[in-house]
This record gives structure tokens, C-alpha cells and sequence, in this order.
């Protein structure tokens, strides 16, 4: 008895896809690492100025609920609405 492999054939467009899909693929793994180094060197640097400074830690205004436009709050407005 004598098996086919025609499933396991694979056209010359979709070989140069797949090779073109590994490519990018290695690509932006490669932008996101770097950008991952590149984050957490900045964040190294950043708290290492601040503790020589002496700066205290302070919360961005969304964490604190800082309010603008009326009274409204960053990030959680309680259901109130704008103006109010």
C-alpha cells in the first residue's frame, strides 16, 4: 500500500510566507525586548535619581483622584456626570 504525502507539500508561496511571517515574527520579539531592557534601565535610573534627591514617591494624579472639568475624578467618577 503506497501513502501520499500531498498534505505535507507545501506550495513555494506558502514556504516564502511562512519565512516571511518567521522574520517579522523575529523582529518584533527582538523590538520588544529591547524596549523591555530599555524600560527597565530608565526605571533603574529614574529611582536611583530620586533616592539621591531625597524625592518622595508621589502618586500620579489619576491615583490620587485628582479632580478637573467640575469636580469630575481620573479614573473613577462614581457615576456621576460631567459637570455635575
Amino acid at each position: 500500500m503506497k501513502t501520499t504525502k500531498t498534505f505535507l507539500v507545501r506550495s513555494k508561496w506558502e514556504t516564502r510566507a511562512d519565512q516571511t511571517t518567521a522574520a517579522a515574527t523575529e523582529i518584533v520579539d527582538k523590538v520588544n525586548s529591547d524596549r523591555a531592557k530599555k524600560t527597565e534601565l530608565l526605571r533603574a535610573a529614574r529611582l536611583k535619581r530620586d533616592q539621591a534627591e531625597g524625592a518622595e514617591i508621589t502618586k500620579s494624579p489619576r491615583q490620587q483622584g485628582t479632580t478637573v472639568n467640575g469636580g469630575v475624578k481620573f479614573g473613577h467618577c462614581g457615576g456621576a456626570k460631567v459637570g455635575q
